[in-house]
């Protein structure tokens, strides 16, 4: 909670410096920040077949895949998976930050990805397989308890010797290994009002990572700062707590309150949101939006209107079947 609130204060600080001093103030931390970065689009050559290429005739996949960005993009979602711990939802997040890529492009050119990017390596490739390595690792730990501090019996018949091997050194690293994982089953459609949590909660996450591209793009950071490494540490480790916080919130009904962790990380997040809005006439966020975003927009719209309406009725079901028993 403490790098959260230091992050919070030093964002609400940039928050009432003009574009030009906020920039600057970034300096102090990182010299090479500050200045006008290029933005480097994704999708230059979008062919699959490089005949031509002497290394590869698939070189521009070859290229993405052989990245240490592959191996941190899939890293990333397995990490994310472990902090929603429920696929549906994970897919859900997945599928709605290649829309929001897609829906912001013409302004973030860092967002502009060739259609094989979007579906192989991205939803259908580090995206899929970070959220079933997840969903594996939540199945061999989840237990319907959770216990962050694993006690492991120590083995009788060990000398003093026996601390100087490799084998203790591995038993006194597993002792901060969790015993078990409490697998969240968030039940999206139970109801509307647990409907409109996970949509909520949904939207929090799509946020987060949004704003390190909007972030970075007004206030000159370059995503291999330690600036921006810095916000994904301290929003990765506050939202293992953020989630769990918010999910007994939202699933045990004797919790009549949130935990402080959930209100400093909204607090947080519309600081962000706000540092957008106010330097976003300074950037180049005129360009209209094309047609295939406004068709986008109005799907997600409606698919969200009809789960809605889902999630009603079935909380009226629920509730039938619990009067009846």
């Amino acid at each position: 909670m403490g790098m959260l609130i230091c992050y919070a204060t030093f964002m609400a600080f940039l928050l009432f410096l003009p574009i030009d001093k906020a920039r600057f103030m970034l300096k102090i931390f990182h010299p090479g920040q500050g200045n006008p970065l290029p933005e480097r689009s994704y999708a230059e050559d979008c062919r699959v077949f490089t005949p031509e290429h002497p290394v590869s005739s698939m070189y521009n996949i070859y290229s993405a895949v052989y990245d240490v960005h592959f191996i941190a993009h899939l890293g990333g979602w397995w990490f994310k998976m472990m902090i929603i711990r429920d696929t549906k939802v994970a897919w859900i997040t997945s599928a709605g930050f290649e829309l929001i890529e897609i829906s912001f492009r013409h302004w973030l050119p860092n967002f502009w990805e060739c259609w094989w990017d979007h579906l192989l390596l991205d939803l259908f490739g580090c995206n899929m397989f970070g959220i079933i390595l997840g969903a594996w690792t939540i199945k061999y730990f989840g237990v319907s308890r959770i216990n962050w501090i694993y006690k492991k019996p120590r083995p009788e018949g060990k000398n003093t010797a026996d601390l100087c091997n490799n084998s203790a050194v591995i038993r006194a690293l597993d002792k901060f290994r969790p015993e078990v994982l409490f697998q969240y089953d968030w039940a999206m459609f139970g109801s509307l009002k647990r409907y409109s949590q996970v949509i909520f909660y949904i939207w929090f996450v799509l946020s987060v990572d949004s704003m390190n591209f909007f972030l970075k793009y007004v206030l000159w950071v370059s995503a291999e700062s330690d600036l921006c490494k810095a916000r994904v540490f301290i929003w990765a480790m506050t939202a293992i707590v953020t989630s769990k916080e918010f999910y007994v919130y939202v699933d045990d009904p004797n919790c009549q309150r949130v935990g402080p962790f959930l209100w400093l990380s909204i607090l947080t997040l519309l600081i962000e949101y706000s540092i957008w809005f106010k330097f976003a006439p300074h950037c180049n966020f005129t360009a209209p939006f094309p047609w295939y975003v406004k068709l986008i927009a109005i799907s997600c719209l409606l698919l969200v209107i009809v789960g809605g309406i889902y999630a009603y009725f079935n909380g009226l079901k629920q509730d039938v079947e619990e009067e009846i028993d």
